[in-house]
């Protein structure tokens, strides 16, 4: 590119002002700027002139702020051209590439273009997968692109798909079909390169109820959802290429470049002459919206409904259209510019051949005038009319059941929850003989309070802690809760409430449950909606709303008497093709977590997993305050949270820890006992078993343990083939934090946390020990006779002690080690998975953590298990008779232990620690 030569006046202007000039102010007309954009735009040679992409020369204007100027791509924006600013349009070539690159990466797909069509050293960078590969990103979350994949570039990949990427970007899209609607999920698919639409389906296997303790006349129906797409066939599909012999591969291999606001889609290449069209769409006008949404139910069939907030929306399809209620067909935008992002629309019809003229039947064999007959062999009329029948002198065709649906997305802000909003979402529903439905959950945003405002005085003595939690409750515990149907039924819509909590705070406080299955729930006044059939004679009635936890919820409708539950879905699980699996074992079984301070199950508690508050266990040996975490949980208690914000504190977000035993550990002198505490050699952490496990254990499983030991934990020691299997390690070197001290409970980040180190008297303690204050150097430490057999664990004194790994996946049951993935299912022999903290030497339990399956089929609603069941189920896998508990008997604490007191240490280098 040839630089643009200064002079002592304006290009083409015979009397400039030259001090105007001079000072490099001067502007110049639409034609001098033209002729200074061609100038700087392309030499003779630019290979820019004939792009094989767009087949289009340098832009026939030029843009109104010079490239490398920050207001470059604003369309809102004008500033004229001066003969400094298209001087600078060659230095931008002459920056360094990452400099260029960086500047370029600022600009939208369309300026890109503009830049890649003005000279030969700025097309070879905007053009590049370095730009594009980011810009197809943004529009394809919950998938990670390897690959532009069948195509050479990111850039190809766009523009095949350009102008309906806003389509897996907002990834959720609902519809106006009927009173029912539907609910579909759009993504990326990258092994194929295609864009496809599937509908969200649930359903609940359980059909049985049960009596409410508190009101025997209220029924409580089970609900244990199941979520799921349905990909048998898409409700929409771009695909990457378009095969010759489809019906319908001339409309789009024939099509004229340029902007179409309607385009063919090919379906599972359309059997039974079913056709299927995507549609963009004109938003309305304010006053419009306005003004329908001021109109009764079906509001004009304004869509999305006034219930949901929406920045655009459009005119939709009546519910019910038929030969006396015609629908006039919306217009189409005729641009970009006149597009909607936020909604589209989907036109599909059945196409029949009509009543050939008699020479194309009579004269033809029997095949080919089934095929005329039926349409299949009637070559294309013309590019562009939607229709493939050709015109033939007495050809006559009809198109039956043609449907145009409308669709709109959710701003993500509406169903992302936040810790002041956390019941935000897409839930899923029971309604009874309806079945499952979706609705969003809304909560409206309140304006900032202050703790006047919320009438939050602290109390002379309260806690921090405690003060510090009302406040936060206070201001979560607030404002309006709406649930809005995404899809409906014929008596509630979609697109109506289906029940409103106007006040979540002190105004529609009702109490908090007391009774099973409800425990510990806050119940606030609602309104529940209910019609007779056809969305007739509609009304609000009285009910409560349950808040069991942030995913699940449950709604009592006064005047019926039962009791329907809600729960979250989590919506980006489904985002990624590559990710979506068919069901497995681990569908039919709930996990269960018990602790207490020994094995007896009598003295076993239930441990609510991802909870702040920690489970207290208190025995002569030890005080002990637990908290368990998983990662994706959906096990008992029901309503537990999924995750813990635990999860999103370092180093747990980089490790993509998948759960934590985390507990402050308190020990206690026996009764007689003279020491000062536990040796460092004796306290251990692991697992063991009261029975027999190797016919259970997989092939290779010793190369499998060597890995565990020699990546996770060198201080390992065990024997899995043994009668009674055990697995432990020094506390000092299995625990991946250890603090000397109380630490902190933060219910903002989950409950205990506890770093490396200790507090003031803790750190001085692990100093004179010699013991490093960075965990992983700690460890390697602890596997060294000399240092850990002078350690205490004092009785009297507090530590925080947590153990926390990305290789046990409770969502899928499954281990998950360097290299390879093994399912716990097929190896299960019917008892839990016990982690236990205990002494060497005096065999003492200070804690036992059992982690407990059952199958799905043996759980109550309320998470009480049908115990003769589930006890059968297990014995009978582990090959002992019945008995009353799911756990072993109190008779376990009596039995003679394996001895470690002789075990030599693994062959395992302290340096290989990880």
């Amino acid at each position: 590119m040839e630089p643009i030569q200064d002079s002592t006046s304006p290009v083409g202007t015979d009397n400039a002002d030259p001090q105007n000039h001079a000072t490099g102010s001067s502007t110049y007309s639409s034609d001098q700027i033209l002729k200074l954009w061609q100038e700087a735009a392309c030499t003779s040679d630019c290979h820019a002139l004939t792009d094989p992409q767009s087949q289009e020369g340098i832009p026939t204007t030029p843009p109104t702020v010079p490239l490398g100027y920050p207001l470059l791509g604003s369309a809102a924006e004008k500033a004229p051209m001066t003969q400094t600013d298209a001087q600078s349009l060659c230095l931008l070539a002459n920056l360094p590439a990452e400099l260029v690159d960086g500047i370029l990466s600022f600009l939208s797909p369309f300026d890109l273009l503009a830049v890649s069509r003005t000279c030969r050293a700025l097309r070879k960078h905007a053009i590049s997968d370095t730009l594009w590969q980011p810009l197809v990103q943004e529009n394809v979350p919950g998938v990670t692109l390897r690959s532009p994949y069948p195509f050479k570039s990111y850039r190809e990949l766009y523009s095949t798909h350009d102008p309906r990427w806003f389509l897996p970007k907002y990834k959720i899209w609902f519809c106006d079909r009927d009173l029912v609607g539907k609910l579909i999920i759009v993504r990326y698919d990258q092994r194929r390169g295609c864009i496809e639409g599937h509908q969200l389906v649930a359903v609940s296997n359980h059909t049985h109820h049960q009596n409410w303790s508190e009101n025997h006349h209220v029924i409580i129906h089970a609900f244990e959802p199941r979520v799921m797409l349905h990909e048998d066939k898409p409700v929409l599909k771009f695909s990457a290429t378009i095969n010759p012999g489809s019906s319908r591969a001339h409309e789009l291999m024939g099509a004229k470049p340029g902007f179409r606001a309607e385009v063919p889609m090919i379906i599972d290449e359309n059997p039974n002459n079913m056709y299927c069209n995507f549609l963009l769409t004109r938003p309305l006008d304010s006053d419009t919206i306005q003004s329908n949404a001021r109109r009764p139910f079906p509001y004009g069939h304004l869509w999305p409904p006034p219930a949901i907030p929406s920045r655009q929306h459009v005119t939709g399809t009546p519910a019910f259209n038929d030969e006396h209620h015609l629908f006039a067909r919306p217009e189409l935008p005729t641009n970009r510019a006149e597009s909607s992002d936020v909604t589209f629309r989907v036109r599909q019809w059945i196409h029949m051949g009509g009543s050939p003229p008699t020479r194309l039947i009579y004269g033809q064999g029997l095949e080919t005038m089934m095929q005329t007959l039926t349409g299949q062999v009637t070559p294309p009329r013309g590019r562009g009319t939607g229709s493939h029948l050709v015109d033939f002198p007495g050809l006559t065709s009809v198109n039956l059941g043609e449907e145009v649906i409308t669709y709109s997305t959710l701003d993500p802000a509406l169903y992302t929850p936040t810790d002041l909003k956390p019941w935000r979402g897409i839930w899923v529903g029971d309604y009874s003989a309806h079945g499952c439905e979706f609705l969003l959950i809304h909560q409206p945003d309140d304006p900032e309070a202050t703790d006047e405002d919320l009438g939050l005085v602290r109390s002379e003595g309260e806690p921090e802690e405690a003060w510090e939690k009302r406040r936060r409750d206070a201001r979560i515990y607030r404002g309006r809760l709406n649930a809005i149907k995404l899809t409906g039924d014929p008596n509630i819509p979609r697109g109506e409430y289906t029940f409103v909590a106007e006040d979540l705070g002190v105004g529609g406080f009702v109490g908090v449950a007391k009774e099973h299955p409800f425990y510990g729930a806050r119940v606030v006044r609602s309104q529940g909606h209910i019609a007779r059939s056809g969305f007739v004679r509609d009304e609000f009635v009285e009910s409560r709303l349950l808040l069991i936890s942030p995913n699940r919820i449950a709604q009592y409708w006064l005047g019926f008497g039962h009791i329907s539950f809600f729960e979250r879905v989590d919506v980006d699980q489904f985002l990624d093709p590559e990710r979506s699996r068919p069901t497995t074992m681990a569908d039919k079984y709930i996990l269960k977590v018990t602790a207490g301070p020994s094995y007896d199950a009598r003295q076993q508690v239930s441990v609510p997993i991802n909870a702040s508050e920690p489970v207290k266990i208190s025995s002569a040996l030890a005080d002990v305050e637990l908290n368990v975490r998983i990662q994706n949980y959906q096990g008992l208690p029901r309503g537990s949270a999924t995750t813990s914000e635990y999860f999103n504190v370092e180093p747990h977000k980089r490790n993509n820890d998948q759960y934590s035993i985390c507990l402050r550990f308190t020990p206690k002198a026996p009764a007689g006992s003279s020491e000062k505490g536990i040796s460092g050699e004796d306290l251990q952490f692991g697992n063991d078993f009261d029975h027999p496990i190797r016919d259970h254990l997989p092939p290779g499983f010793n190369t499998a343990l060597n890995i565990v030991k020699w990546w996770i934990d060198p201080g390992l020691e065990g024997d899995a083939y043994a009668d009674m299997p055990y697995l432990f390690g020094p506390a000092l070197s299995s625990f991946n934090t250890v603090y000397c001290g109380k630490g902190t409970l933060d219910t903002d980040r989950g409950g205990l946390i506890f770093e490396e180190g200790g507090d003031e008297e803790g750190v001085k303690v692990r100093e004179e020990a010699g013991m490093p204050g960075n965990g992983k150097e700690r460890m390697k430490w602890a596997l060294q006779e000399a240092n850990k057999k002078p350690w205490m664990w004092e009785f009297g004194k507090t530590y925080g002690l947590d153990f926390f790994n990305p290789y046990l996946d409770f969502s899928r049951f499954s281990l998950r080690l360097p290299g390879f993935r093994l399912s716990i299912l097929r190896y299960w022999d019917g008892q839990g998975l016990r982690y236990v903290l205990r002494n060497k030497t005096t065999k003492e339990i200070y804690l036992v953590v059992i982690f407990s399956l059952y199958l799905k089929e043996d759980v109550n609603e309320d998470g009480s298990l049908k115990v003769s069941e589930a006890e059968a189920r297990k014995n009978a896998a582990a090959g002992r008779p019945t008995s009353s508990s799911s756990s072993s008997s109190g008779e376990d604490d009596g039995k003679e232990l394996p001895d470690f007191a002789n075990m030599k240490p693994g062959d395992t280098s302290i340096d290989d620690v990880d």
